[in-house]
């Protein structure tokens, strides 16, 4: 849910920024076992606080937002090229990421099916996705990449 709420979700609502409220609270003890119910993010520690799963899932849609806003500006760049390929390259950068995107549920009624029916697997692929056209695009833009 978290790796989401900050990652794909904020670019396709086009959010300016998304944030934590809090670190962590009290939680009553209905979680899975070995789980401590007080701790949703981060557990204090004696050296400081340490990352639980979900804060890690925060940081994860925090990159896949940086993977999307590089692809998206070097697809705004290829178009602009003036280069073929280049161009050819972006609208098929386009298309993929538009497709991503669109499976993106935004309407409240859909996001608890759409979040909880969304391995995280697919995030993942979503982003390796996101990354190759990224390598494709910076090399056919910089001329290390003739194909």
């Amino acid at each position: 849910m978290d790796r989401d709420r900050f990652g794909v979700y904020v670019w396709k609502i086009g959010a300016k920024g998304c944030f934590k409220w809090v670190y962590t609270w009290e939680w009553k003890p209905t979680v899975p076992p070995n789980w401590h119910p007080a701790f949703i993010y981060t557990v204090p520690a004696p050296d400081g606080p340490l990352p639980t799963t979900g804060w890690e899932a925060v940081r994860e849609g925090i990159d896949d937002v940086r993977y999307i806003q590089m692809l998206s500006k070097l697809i705004e760049k290829a178009k602009k090229s003036g280069k073929p390929e280049a161009a050819r390259a972006a609208a098929d950068a386009e298309k993929e990421l538009n497709g991503i995107l669109d499976n993106v549920k935004v309407r409240w009624e859909e996001r608890e099916a759409y979040i909880h029916g969304t391995p995280s697997a697919t995030y993942d692929a979503n982003r390796r996705k996101v990354a190759d056209s990224i390598i494709k695009l910076q090399g056919l833009l910089s001329g290390r990449h003739s194909r």
